[in-house]
């Protein structure tokens, strides 16, 4: 049996309350870990970022006067 099928059938042998507290203890380790679509907006931004075919903009104000343009 694998480590994560043995984790998995402690978590399914906990009752609520065991489970709030693992919760609770592991919930910071958790919330650092972006899901798919936050991971995926990450890796968007860093490649247009490095792309010199992009435009920046310093200021917002930059931006809204390029739209408007």
């Amino acid at each position: 049996m694998s480590t994560r099928d043995m984790a998995i059938n402690i978590v399914n042998m906990m009752d609520d309350e065991q489970l709030t507290g693992f919760i609770k203890l592991f919930n910071p380790i958790v919330s650092d870990i972006p899901n798919d679509e936050t991971f995926m907006a990450m890796q968007e931004s860093e490649e247009m970022l490095s792309n010199p075919n992009v435009k920046q903009f310093d200021s917002v104000k930059e931006l809204f006067e390029d739209l408007r343009a």
